[in-house]
């Protein structure tokens, strides 16, 4: 384990990008994001990645969406209390090892199942977007959890062959590496509200395909978005394991509310909607989702009982 403490980024505008960039080079910028924290290594199925912790007190984990990694996270880690935050980058996302071709959402599945094995209790965990669509595939699996938090959640897309055929195209390995600099910028607009944010995250969107790496990056997003019209989980949520939470931005225009709230009715869950932020509101308005948190979190702590969260991994 390491202490990892943010530094200065080498890159801070789009004009600072190089137009090649190396792996290792690549892989240093983005742990310039991270929030601080321990680090150490994890590893499923031959496949290394980072998870970074801090605090102390139950253990809540989050995991990213497609295209992202931990750093997504870092405004709720500064907003920590009494719980132990842990974070991990996702097979073939991030600074984790990027997967042989073929590799999918069973992969991802099965990092975070690694994650909760390593705990000696049942976690919170909390899913945005991509990562929403895997925690709930974990919980439906057994891995143990106290409750799941559902943040613009995948696995609720349409079950139409040609809405899945499209979508298979449009994250092609061919379609992720011919994007240009202007359909880049405008996915992250879309994407993030927060002006600084948004900045941010333009310099990481851009620096991925101009890395070496970029085609292996493009191949996982295409295996991965492929597996994710074959697992979704509109018809299996009434069987998850633990209380759901789901929480939208109101101006998320990337994952529809109206297919989610079918079936929070139907589970009996609750929806909440965060003014001013879009798709990752734990950026755009991190007080707000992290008042949502905590308080999702006091009444499953107050369901599970101390005892029942105990040994889990061990």
């Amino acid at each position: 384990m390491t202490d990892h403490q943010p530094s200065p980024s080498p890159w801070r505008r789009p004009a600072d990008l190089p137009a090649r960039i190396e792996g290792a080079a690549l892989r240093r910028f983005l742990r310039t994001r991270w929030p601080q924290g321990i680090e150490r290594t994890m590893a499923v199925d031959g496949l290394s990645f980072p998870v970074l912790q801090a605090g102390q007190g139950p253990a809540v984990v989050f995991v990213h969406g497609l295209g992202h990694d931990l750093s997504d996270w870092a405004p709720l880690f500064s907003r920590r209390a009494d719980k132990t935050y842990i974070a991990l980058d996702l097979p073939g996302f991030g600074c984790a090892d990027l997967p042989l071709p073929g590799a999918g959402l069973s992969e991802l599945v099965a990092a975070v199942a690694e994650v909760v094995k390593s705990l000696d209790e049942a976690p919170l965990l909390v899913g945005s977007s991509l990562g929403g669509h895997v925690v709930q595939l974990a919980a439906l699996s057994g891995v143990p959890c106290r409750g799941l938090m559902l943040i613009g959640p995948g696995g609720y897309q349409s079950k139409d062959p040609e809405v899945a055929a499209a979508a298979r195209q449009a994250f092609s390995s061919a379609m992720w590496l011919a994007r240009t600099d202007a359909q880049i910028r405008a996915v992250n607009d879309a994407i993030y509200l927060d002006r600084a944010a948004k900045a941010d995250a333009l310099v990481r969107r851009l620096a991925l395909p101009r890395s070496e790496l970029g085609p292996r990056y493009a191949a996982t997003t295409e295996q991965v978005v492929g597996d994710v019209f074959d697992h979704l989980v509109h018809e299996r949520a009434l069987a998850l394991p633990a209380p759901v939470s789901y929480v939208f931005g109101a101006r998320d225009v990337i994952v529809p509310r109206g297919p989610v709230e079918t079936v929070a009715w139907a589970c009996g869950a609750p929806v909440h909607v965060v003014e001013g932020a879009g798709h990752v509101p734990m950026v755009d308005a991190p007080d707000a989702v992290h008042e949502l948190l905590m308080a999702f979190d006091a009444e499953c702590l107050s369901d599970h009982p101390a005892k029942e969260r105990a040994h889990v991994g061990r």
